[in-house]
């Protein structure tokens, strides 16, 4: 251990093509048996400015390379792009997010890093639509649409409709996303706005 210095060590965290790493990674990668002694090690590459801490436990190479949406996909596991990020991203929405919006079965969170990466409960039966592209997981155009409608509809979010490109909505993915959910107060609003399922 006393042997590494912060050069050795970038280049092993550099080359085990772990995008992030935990505590326990790094005892794997350089055969650390004792906890504290990999906590110190940590802590160290930290003052140093070798590592930075995304989460509690959770850390990546200060200089590393990751794409926002796939940092995101990697910090919640079971989350995928949308709402205002994918309707950015397909042109739906003209407004820039400056916050990566992400959807995930696991408990609503916001993660600061040097961005926010927010997170928006939805229930499992609802987990769907979504595409693998490139490395990330994102919502289809119909399903971006779709997530923040129901939110809308819940009172849980706010988007310039007037501003939108709902094209989209007369899509027949579109349509039957919007039938499967069989939730009254849904269908209520998307009535009310004059979107029709």
């Amino acid at each position: 251990m006393a042997s590494l210095n912060k050069l050795d060590v970038f280049r092993v965290l550099q080359s085990s093509g772990l995008p992030l790493f935990s505590k326990h990674d790094l005892q794997k990668l350089f055969y650390i048996p004792n906890e504290n002694t990999a906590y110190k090690l940590l802590q160290r590459l930290k003052r140093e400015g070798v590592i930075q801490r995304l989460k509690p436990g959770i850390y990546q190479l200060t200089d590393s390379k990751i794409h926002d949406f796939v940092l995101a996909n990697l910090l919640v596991k079971q989350s995928y792009i949308s709402l205002e990020s994918a309707l950015s991203r397909y042109g739906i929405l003209q407004q820039f997010p400056f916050v990566v919006t992400s959807i995930t079965t696991s408990r609503s969170v916001t993660i600061e890093t040097n961005k926010t990466y927010e997170y928006i409960h939805i229930a499992p039966h609802l987990y769907f639509g979504f595409v693998k592209e490139q490395e990330y997981l994102i919502a289809t155009p119909e399903k971006a649409l779709f997530d923040a409608l129901y939110f809308m509809s819940k009172g849980l979010r706010s988007f310039p409709l007037d501003e939108m490109d709902l094209a989209i909505s007369h899509s027949k993915t579109f349509k039957q996303y919007c039938k499967q959910t069989h939730i009254r107060q849904f269908q209520r609003f998307l009535e009310s706005k004059k979107i029709i399922c």
